[in-house]
C-alpha cells in the first residue's frame, strides 16, 4: 500500500513556503534519492505535480494519481489538451488522464522518448523528440511534422516548446525554430558563450534548455550560454549578461515585468535595480509555473529534490 505525506512549513518571513513530497512504498524499499519534480500544471483547479516515478495532485492533500504505477516512469511534460491532461514520458511514450480522474490511458504512438508536449490554440497538440516533432489534431493520430529540421541530412532532436499569440517555438541543441507556413525556420543567431572544447567541431548556436514568449519578445535560457532576449520575434537577440546566473538555465518566464529563472543554483528574478535576486535556498530548480488563473501573485518552483516551493509577489 502507497501512503503519500505533506510536510508543509514556513520557510521565511517574506511569504515563502515549501512543500514536500514523500512516498513510502511497503511493497518495494524506499527511494534512496529523492525523485526530481520535472514539470507543473494546473487542471480543474488543482495542482499536479510530474515527477520521476508518476504525476501527483494536490486536492487537500496530495496522492498519487497512478501514472506508472509498479514501475518506475520518468515523467517529463504535463499539458492540457482540449479539456484533457497529458503526461509525456521519457522511454514510456504518452499518456491521457481519463475523465473521471482515476486512471491513465496510454496513448500508442511510434515515439516513446518525449521531452515535451505543447497545445496550441489551432487545436493542435506537438511532442518534442529525439527523432523531431510529432503532431496530431485531435489527440488520436499522429504524424512527424520535421519540415526544415535537418542538419547535415540528420533531424534535429527538439528538447521543448513555447507558444503565444499563434506562434510556435521549438528549442534545439542547434539554436531556436519558429514555425511559419508548416515550415521550421531557424531564428537569428544566438551566441555560444559555453566551453568550445566540449564539442569536436565549432558550436555555431547556443543550446536552447526553455523558452518564454510574450508577443514579439522571446527569451531563452541556455545549457551553456546564460538567458537571451529577443524583442523582434527571435530575429536579432541580446545576452542578458546576468553574471549571477551561470550553468544551465532549467526553465524561464516573464510575470510583471520581472524574468524569473530556474537554475542550478536556485531560482532567481531581476530586482528593480537591474540586478538579481535571489529566491530561497541554493538548490537546483528544475521548472516554473505561475497559474494567474488559480491563484493570483503566487510562483510555484518544482525543485531536483522533490521539494515544491511556493512563493507570494
Amino acid at each position: 500500500m502507497k501512503t503519500l505525506f505533506l510536510l508543509l512549513a514556513l520557510v521565511s518571513s517574506s511569504a515563502q513556503w515549501e512543500m514536500e513530497i514523500r512516498e513510502v512504498d511497503s511493497s518495494r524499499e524506499p527511494h534512496s534519492v529523492p525523485r526530481s519534480i520535472t514539470d507543473l500544471i494546473v487542471f480543474q483547479g488543482h495542482m499536479f505535480v510530474a515527477m520521476e516515478g508518476g504525476v501527483f495532485c494536490f486536492d487537500g492533500k496530495w496522492k498519487d494519481t497512478g501514472l506508472g504505477k509498479g514501475k518506475e516512469i520518468i515523467v517529463t511534460s504535463l499539458e492540457v489538451f482540449q479539456g484533457k491532461l497529458f503526461a509525456a514520458t521519457f522511454g514510456d511514450g504518452l499518456f491521457q488522464f481519463q475523465s473521471d480522474g482515476k486512471e491513465w490511458r496510454e496513448i500508442y504512438i511510434k515515439e516513446k522518448w518525449i521531452w515535451a508536449v505543447c497545445a496550441t490554440s489551432d487545436s493542435s497538440l506537438y511532442l518534442a523528440t529525439n527523432n523531431g516533432v510529432v503532431k496530431s489534431d485531435n489527440g488520436n493520430s499522429w504524424n512527424t511534422f520535421n519540415k526544415g529540421l535537418v542538419n547535415s541530412f540528420l533531424v534535429i532532436s527538439v528538447l521543448n516548446f513555447a507558444f503565444d499569440h499563434e506562434q510556435l517555438y521549438a528549442g534545439t541543441h542547434h539554436g531556436l525554430f519558429r514555425l511559419e507556413n508548416k515550415t521550421w525556420v531557424p531564428t537569428g543567431k544566438i551566441n555560444f558563450l559555453g566551453d568550445p572544447k566540449q564539442y569536436l567541431r565549432p558550436k555555431q548556436n547556443a543550446s536552447v534548455r526553455c523558452i518564454a514568449v510574450y508577443g514579439d519578445t522571446v527569451f531563452v535560457g541556455t545549457f551553456e550560454s546564460g538567458i537571451f532576449r529577443s524583442i523582434d520575434s527571435g530575429k536579432t537577440w541580446d545576452n542578458l549578461a546576468l553574471t549571477d546566473i551561470s550553468g544551465c538555465v532549467n526553465d524561464i518566464a516573464y510575470y510583471k515585468g520581472n524574468i524569473i529563472a530556474a537554475t542550478e543554483e536556485g531560482l532567481f528574478c531581476t530586482s528593480g535595480s537591474g540586478g538579481l535576486r535571489q529566491l530561497g535556498p541554493k538548490t537546483p530548480i528544475n521548472c516554473i509555473c505561475i497559474p494567474g488563473s488559480h491563484k493570483e501573485n503566487l510562483l510555484y518552483a518544482g525543485s531536483r529534490r522533490g521539494v515544491l516551493f511556493i512563493y507570494s509577489f
